[in-house]
């Protein structure tokens, strides 16, 4: 293997004549050079990536595609950060703060769907537009919030288990299903093979899921404490009484800056998602090893 840059490489001899070079004899060492193309892309492709090299590679990607990840999850969180802000001044606001749960799931899993295809191209070296990628998501979007709330209710349950298990089956439901939209979405694969799926995949990963989760919740702290303080009443009735723009221009600030606070944050969990993603491939199924083999085909073929 002639690189630690990528985990597996596709390699080709180089010379075969005579000297100790590109000698092909017994007890000389060969020099090989990797396939054009394998190993390219945001952190040197496909490979098996560790807890730092994932939130690198995520980090790589929504910097490379900062704008059109944050304009997407803008222009998604801006209606539902409104619709909340319109009820939080409701007479029926407990009411209105437990239905508020519904459009925030669907934004939530909207993100995840329309992105899945961007991520992955991106991390692949592969071009791809925002817009084709948004198309995929759209077709599998019903389906993904079904999924995605069925998984959610499994969590629910295991959080109630946790209570008597130390707080881990919550944790080790959210670890089996965690690829299951990824899969959903790139695979076309249906609930039942998706939830499989999922937890064929992430087999023997426990720890790297965990250590990426919990790492960039800690990330994000800094990013949505803002939008957080914001949202607790006395405070923002405190800076209410002090405004001298009023109320409403208040208001239209807040749903401004904390729906770009969120697209940022919904953005950057889904990309991670996606990284773990294929790395689970690489792990589980050598995904690497059949793409060097697919591009060196084709350049034989040529």
């Amino acid at each position: 293997m002639a690189s630690a840059a990528t985990s597996i490489q596709t390699l080709v001899p180089v010379g075969r004549g005579s000297g100790a070079a590109g000698s092909g004899g017994p007890g000389r060492r060969r020099h090989f050079h990797p396939i054009e193309g394998v190993g390219e892309g945001v952190g040197a492709g496909l490979r098996p990536r560790g807890v730092g090299e994932i939130l690198d590679a995520g980090c790589d990607v929504l910097a490379r595609r900062f704008g059109a990840v944050v304009l997407l999850g803008f222009a998604l969180w801006l209606p539902v950060r409104a619709l909340m802000e319109l009820t939080l001044r409701s007479p029926a606001a407990p009411l209105a703060g437990f239905l508020n749960l519904a459009p925030v799931f669907l934004v939530t899993t909207a993100m995840v769907a329309m992105i899945a295809r961007l991520v992955s191209e991106e991390v692949q070296g592969r071009e791809v537009t925002l817009g084709a990628s948004v198309r995929e998501g759209l077709d599998r979007i019903l389906g993904l919030a079904f999924l995605t709330a069925l998984v959610g209710v499994l969590a629910g349950v295991g959080a109630v288990v946790s209570v008597c298990c130390l707080g881990v089956a919550g944790y080790v439901v959210q670890w089996l299903f965690s690829v299951a939209p990824a899969v959903y979405v790139l695979e076309r694969a249906s609930f039942s093979d998706s939830l499989s799926r999922s937890m064929r995949l992430v087999t023997r990963s426990f720890w790297r899921w965990m250590g990426w989760f919990v790492v960039h919740q800690v990330m994000l702290v800094p990013i949505s404490m803002p939008a957080g303080i914001l949202d607790q009443p006395e405070f923002r009735q405190g800076l209410l009484s002090e405004s001298v723009s009023g109320g409403t221009a208040f208001a239209i600030g807040y749903v401004v800056v904390t729906a770009l606070v969120m697209g940022v944050t919904s953005g950057f969990s889904s990309i991670l998602m996606v990284v773990f993603y294929l790395d689970t491939l690489v792990r589980r199924e050598g995904r690497d090893l059949e793409l060097g083999l697919e591009r060196l085909e084709a350049r034989r073929a040529a």
